[in-house]
């Protein structure tokens, strides 16, 4: 498929006239100002090259879902896909297991680095927001982990500031899914192997972000979505798989909070403030680093609120009607999270009332469920 890739997906856009390129932009703050000022307006994705400080080749993708038709794309759907048929195509009620397929070598391997040779600061990562932190290399990037007791390979999307040439920032909301795993190893004094891509194929990286149930993987989730099997590479200081068309990728060791802490944050988060302050956070000693020619950084960083960024509502919504449907609530017509309130924070459920105390539970399933549930308002 064309769009298998990051770089598909780009050329896809471009044929859409729904791409523009963009020579000289400076790292610091001007991809992150022109990126959103454009998304304000509905514009389109962004791939800038000759980068302040950066030699050509080294590039940064961003706005790369924040429209329906490019969010369309990433999933092979019509561009035209009407919003409520999009969420229920997004829905788990059809999930068949497609797993990867293990491959030698691909695309990603082009250039693979080791030990003291690591340098990441070969990329020219953004600095997105006015009193960010710092550079946050991780924010259109997937965190792979194994976990220790079932075996089952978890992808999510949590944020990564860079720290320096081989030490990234890790930081993992309370009750994600990384989080349980990296417990689970920290408990036992280890440190907790972990696989960082950060140029993803684009239905992947949509995979981590949606919330895909606890034992089943991303990987599995998104060869079903796509209709055919990831091809990924075993890592070898790991043995974590991670996507052979990458376009970057790191293998580390997440380091116990007793080891190693460094500061981390503020984050121009997507409620629209800078979330979390300065904190110490774990860290990630990067140990391999493996990227393309001409590698492309994908920067999918948090927009201010009335949404621009079209995934937030598509991450949880699908899982909110499927959260109603399982506790039994009949009569639902529709299920979105409004734009307007940053995806998540306000959740409208239509049903057509059957019985007095209906809207009610409804309202309760979705208040109590993992989709809805998240600092989250409710409307029946």
């Amino acid at each position: 498929m064309a769009t298998d890739d990051l770089r598909g997906f780009l050329k896809e856009c471009e044929e859409h006239d729904d791409l523009e390129k963009v020579e000289g932009a400076h790292w610091d703050l001007e991809i992150g100002t022109i990126s959103e000022l454009s998304a304000e307006k509905g514009g389109p994705a962004f791939l800038f090259d000759s980068i302040k400080d950066y030699p050509p080749g080294y590039r940064v993708a961003t706005n790369l879902f924040t429209s329906k038709e490019r969010m369309a794309t990433a999933f092979h759907f019509p561009r035209e896909i009407e919003k409520l048929e999009f969420i229920k195509k997004l829905r788990g009620t059809e999930y068949n297991r497609v797993e990867p397929v293990e491959v030698d070598s691909g695309p990603v391997m082009q250039n693979a680095l080791f030990g003291d040779d690591v340098d990441l600061f070969t990329f020219p990562v953004p600095k997105y927001h006015e009193h960010d932190g710092g550079r946050y290399m991780g924010t259109g990037h997937i965190v792979i982990m194994r976990d220790p007791d079932e075996g089952y390979i978890n992808a999510g999307v949590e944020r990564a500031i860079l720290h320096d040439r081989n030490t990234l920032g890790l930081y993992i909301s309370p009750g994600k899914h990384n989080r349980i795993i990296r417990e689970k190893y920290w408990s036992k004094g280890q440190s907790c192997p972990v696989v960082m891509t950060f140029g993803p194929p684009p239905i992947l990286y949509l995979a981590a972000a949606l919330h895909v149930p606890w034992g089943i993987s991303e990987f599995d989730w998104a060869g079903w979505l796509r209709g055919q099997p990831i091809e990924v590479i075993k890592g070898k200081l790991t043995g974590i798989p991670f996507p052979a068309d990458d376009e970057i990728v790191i293998e580390g060791e997440y380091l116990p909070p007793e080891t190693e802490v460094r500061e981390e944050g503020p984050f121009g988060e997507w409620t629209g403030y800078y979330a979390g302050g300065r904190q110490l956070e774990p860290v990630v000693r990067v140990n391999a680093l493996y990227y393309r020619d001409d590698p492309i950084l994908a920067g999918v960083f948090p927009l201010k609120p009335p949404l621009h960024n079209f995934i937030v509502p598509i991450i949880s919504t699908p899982v909110v009607w499927d959260d109603l449907e399982r506790a039994g609530i009949t009569g639902i017509k529709g299920v979105w999270q409004l734009e307007a309130g940053g995806g998540r924070l306000i959740t409208v459920v239509s049903i057509k009332q059957e019985h007095i105390g209906h809207a009610k539970q409804a309202g309760l399933v979705t208040a109590g469920g993992h989709g809805g549930g998240y600092i989250s308002s409710h409307k029946v």
